[in-house]
């Protein structure tokens, strides 16, 4: 199984990446990870993944171009959307078409409020699953 996992200079998808390659099952994995920072430290991790790309950021007009090309060259069968903007952006193409491949996603309208603290905590008023918050204007 070819498994993409993005947004490898944070600890979670790192965490995932381990993940993976500890579990028994899992042998026969091929993790490849992408990363729009060209120093994520994931990026230079050949101990974890058998191959990685430096992407274009998920705001880029190129980013749904590269990604794709890395999807189809490696035969990606499973992917591990972790960066918040990158959740949103598959999210959104879920939800108006089809993603490149298979992914567990949130639908984009809920992860659009989950990714909005102030706008979460405006939702939850009354329900007592919040404490009191403050907007700050900067």
């Amino acid at each position: 199984m070819n498994i993409l996992i993005t947004g490898i200079g944070g600890p979670t998808p790192i965490g995932i990446a381990k993940s993976i390659l500890l579990n028994g099952k899992s042998k026969s994995a091929r993790l490849i990870g992408v990363d729009s920072n060209k120093y994520a430290p994931g990026l230079y991790n050949k101990e974890l993944f058998d191959k990685t790309y430096l992407i274009p950021h998920s705001s880029s007009d190129n980013y749904w171009r590269v990604l794709e090309s890395i999807i189809s060259k490696e035969h990606i069968d499973y992917s591990f959307v972790v960066p918040e903007l990158e959740v949103l952006k598959w999210s959104l193409k879920m939800k108006t078409g089809r993603i490149p491949c298979d992914s567990l996603l949130p639908d984009y309208e809920v992860a659009k409020v989950l990714y909005d603290k102030y706008e979460l905590h405006q939702r939850l008023i009354g329900s007592n699953l919040v404490p009191g918050t403050i907007k700050v204007e900067l």
